[in-house]
């Protein structure tokens, strides 16, 4: 009866956590939970307004260039490697001016971009090793 009972106690314990972590992998999968902090956020709003809003709007909106939120942009982006969305920023933005950013500022301006796709900042900032394991999040 003992053994019966150890076994139930961990059977269940062991499905507990099985189903926790496919929470956290299914959350990972969505893009959902891309972590960066408001203090990128405020960066990024900052770079964003003298590198990029000419170009792209100052909400992001699009203008001469397309919108960098929106169904559009999650259509295009959403599931998509967050890294290949990062390299192509760094790669190709500002026009005319690839690399003027540091890679830290890259992050801070994803992040902004991220926030006005409804993502949420955190306590954990977004590093290359972060954008590295997650997927953009696909539209809603």
């Amino acid at each position: 009866m003992r053994f019966v009972k150890r076994f139930i106690a961990l059977s269940s314990s062991l499905l507990i956590s099985v189903f926790s972590l496919s929470l956290v992998f299914a959350q990972d999968a969505s893009g959902s939970n891309v972590p960066f902090t408001a203090e990128q956020l405020e960066q990024g709003s900052e770079k964003y307004a003298a590198h990029c809003a000419a170009c792209h709007g100052g909400e992001l909106e699009g203008g001469a260039f397309p919108a960098l939120k929106g169904e559009a942009f999650q259509n295009k982006w959403g599931g998509e490697s967050l890294n290949d969305l990062h390299t192509y920023i760094m790669e190709n933005m500002p026009l005319g001016q690839a690399g003027v950013l540091s890679e830290e500022e890259y992050l801070d301006v994803l992040a902004l971009i991220l926030s006005h796709n409804g993502v949420e900042a955190g306590d954990t900032e977004l590093t290359a090793d972060v954008v590295a394991d997650h997927e953009f999040p696909a539209a809603q």
